[in-house]
């Protein structure tokens, strides 16, 4: 069986969809004249009336009905088409959302590396405390913190960080000794988490780790709910906070920070990299999965912690 021509077939497929020759005629750029003469065109082919007279205008007969409901799922098939060839030619781009520590503290300072070494990739970062529905918003890779990543279909464990007492040289002489009771006499800085990450790392508790007493009150106080606030707090001399090893590491190599008490205390769970089934199908995906574990095991080793 001979087919119409493909140009007569878009031609009624427009028609079938509006019903009228001039809206179909906008639709694709030409006269509504050329309309009507592709449309009797393939009447003619076809020895079958596809439209018929209403009114002022034209309706589809019957038989016009089924044939344009055929044709149009052909023409939705091929629209799937396009947009299957669109996605591989997208594969390159990757979406990474993270906390907002993790974003300013940790991703950036490292996607430099990411970039030498896979130039061609673009990356769109995204910072958000809540956790994304990866699936229908189109994320390739979200980097959240202990119980959340549960919610997501595929992760694994990058880091266990930890906490150390850190300020600015602007606040106390790097080569003082101190003792954890010099630190009550200090400004201390407090960062208090999102209610969905469970407790932040409290001074009380470090106090505890290091079989010290702790008594709040004893100086001035800043509270942050961003852990970025609170590193660039006490790097302006504003007091002295519980810095995350790997979130602080920048500060530590340009002498903004430097370690007070080298007394660490670990969170009490790790980061993970959480991902869809389907998103490592990409190339630059699988790619981008292998350098992020990679920089994640720099970090593990500079905590002295086993290969995850």
């Amino acid at each position: 069986m001979r087919l119409p021509p493909l140009r007569t077939l878009l031609f009624f497929e427009a028609v079938g969809r509006h019903e009228s020759l001039a809206r179909a005629a906008t639709e694709l750029g030409v006269s509504p004249g050329a309309v009507s003469q592709q449309l009797r065109s393939l009447q003619e082919e076809l020895k079958v009336r596809l439209v018929e007279k209403a009114g002022r205008g034209i309706r589809l007969t019957p038989v016009g009905r089924d044939y344009f409901a055929a044709l149009n799922r052909g023409f939705g098939a091929f629209q799937e088409a396009q947009r299957i060839v669109q996605s591989h030619r997208a594969s390159a781009d990757l979406t990474v959302s993270a906390v907002p520590s993790i974003v300013s503290n940790w991703l950036v300072e490292r996607l430099h590396r990411w970039q030498m070494s896979d130039p061609d990739a673009k990356i769109r970062i995204e910072s958000a405390h809540d956790e994304p529905d990866i699936v229908a918003s189109n994320i390739d890779f979200r980097i959240t913190y202990g119980e959340q990543s549960q919610v997501h279909a595929a992760r694994r464990e990058m880091f266990r960080d930890r906490v150390r007492p850190v300020c600015s040289p602007k606040l106390v002489d790097p080569q003082e000794r101190l003792e954890p009771a010099d630190l009550l006499a200090l400004p201390l800085i407090h960062i208090f988490w999102k209610p969905q990450f469970g407790e932040a790392p409290s001074w009380e508790q470090w106090f505890e780790s290091v079989g010290a007493p702790y008594r709040d009150g004893r100086g001035p106080s800043l509270s942050f709910s961003l852990n970025a606030l609170a590193i660039d707090a006490a790097a302006n001399g504003r007091g002295v906070v519980l810095g995350q090893q790997t979130l602080i590491s920048n500060h530590l190599v340009n002498g903004r920070l430097f370690v007070a008490l080298d007394r660490p205390m670990p969170l009490g769970a790790p980061y993970y990299v959480c991902y869809a089934s389907r998103a490592t199908d990409k190339p630059a995906a699988a790619r981008f999965l292998d350098w992020l574990m990679a920089e994640a095991a720099r970090d593990r080793a500079a905590l002295g912690q086993a290969r995850a």
